[in-house]
C-alpha cells in the first residue's frame, strides 16, 4: 500500500505563542503547515508526524541544540500526542522508527501525531507493540 508520511513540525498550530512565534519569522512553520493540509486534502494515505526540536547527529542547523550537540541522554521513552501540544525535544532515532512503525499500522492512516523523547528507559526501539500502544493512545485523546 502507498502510504505519505510527512514529517512537520511542533508549533505549526500554535505560531503566535513562544518559543514558536521567534522560530515562525521566517515562515517556517506556517509553510509546514500548509503542507500539512495540502497532503490531508490530496485523497492519499497520510499519515503526519510533528516530532518537536530534534537531537542527535547529524547536525544540520545552527540552532542551540547544534551548539551543544544535544543527545537524548536518558530521554529514552516516547511521548505522543494527537494535538500539536508538545515542547521537548525528539530524538531522531525515535522518529525515524516512528516514520517505519506508522507505516506497519493502519490505525495511523488520517492521523497527526506530536512526538517527543523523555526520560525514563522504556524506549519503544523497534517493538511494533509498543508503537500500537503510543499511536493508540493519541487515539483515546
Amino acid at each position: 500500500d502507498i502510504r505519505f508520511v510527512l514529517i512537520s513540525s511542533a508549533g505549526v498550530k500554535r505560531t503566535g505563542q513562544l518559543p514558536f512565534s521567534i522560530l515562525n519569522l521566517f515562515k517556517v512553520l506556517t509553510y509546514r503547515r500548509m503542507s500539512e493540509k495540502y497532503v490531508m486534502a490530496s485523497g492519499l494515505p497520510w499519515t503526519i508526524l510533528r516530532p518537536s526540536r530534534l537531537t542527535d547527529a547529524p547536525y544540520t542547523s545552527t540552532d542551540l541544540n547544534t551548539l551543544i550537540r544535544g543527545k537524548r541522554g536518558n530521554r529514552l521513552a516516547v511521548r505522543m500526542s494527537s494535538d500539536d501540544d508538545l515542547y521537548g525535544e525528539a530524538s531522531r532515532i525515535d522518529v525515524a522508527e516512528a516514520i517505519v512503525q506508522c507505516l506497519h499500522l493502519p490505525i495511523t492512516v488520517h492521523g497527526c501525531y506530536a512526538l517527543e523523547s523523555i526520560q525514563g528507559d522504556n524506549s519503544p526501539e523497534q517493538d511494533t507493540t509498543k508503537w500500537l500502544n503510543l499511536f493508540s493512545s493519541c487515539d483515546a485523546a
